[in-house]
């Protein structure tokens, strides 16, 4: 045999006979298949996750006041009108077979383009909620199956409203409301008039 045979023998060969470059191929396609799937899953995934954000926050930002007065006709309401510092009104009125609270302001000053009355529902923790948010000379709010509201607070703030106040109050009441406390017309809630 013409030394061919000894010549392959001391060469250096592979013997997968050119299989490393059809598993180097194999491992890029799979490698890029795979980055494929993986940039849509997390599209899909960024998608829904800012769609359940977007839910969570609307669902925050209008979990305070329902607007409903419900309190406001309720046989066991109880009412307490408030002289507020800089002016008008705000009658707190409760009822605890609604667990509702409903807030009046009536006869408020004109206040600045900037400027709001916030009405502010406050828990034993010193959480906050809006319950109202108005620069109307006269407005109502409420809520029902309230939480355990602590005390009202009304207060003057600058928009965009703030997570907590932060002026001085205008007015304040402690709830449960007392149903003997003096109203301004002289009479308490438990009168007959």
């Amino acid at each position: 045999m013409n030394g061919s045979f000894d010549q392959r023998r001391n060469e250096q060969h592979d013997d997968d006979l050119g299989l490393g470059i059809v598993d180097e191929l194999a491992s890029t396609s799979r490698a890029e298949k795979s980055h494929k799937p993986r940039g849509w899953i997390f599209a899909v995934v960024g998608v829904v996750v800012l769609a359940v954000l977007a839910l969570v926050l609307f669902s925050l930002l209008n979990s305070g006041a329902t607007n409903d007065t419900s309190a406001l006709k309720a046989k066991d309401s109880v009412s307490n009108t408030l002289e507020l510092r800089s002016g008008g009104k705000a009658t707190v009125t409760t009822s605890e077979s609604d667990r509702a609270v409903a807030v009046e302001l009536s006869g408020l000053p004109a206040l600045d383009e900037s400027e709001r009355y916030v009405v502010w529902g406050i828990d034993d923790e010193g959480n906050t909620m809006v319950l109202l948010e108005t620069a109307k000379s006269a407005d109502q709010a409420g809520v029902k199956d309230k939480p355990a509201l602590a005390s009202i607070l009304v207060t003057v703030e600058t928009t965009p409203t703030p997570e907590t106040p932060t002026s001085e109050s205008e007015a304040s009441v402690d709830l449960p409301l007392d149903p003997n406390a003096p109203q301004e017309d002289g009479t308490t809630n438990g009168d007959d008039a």
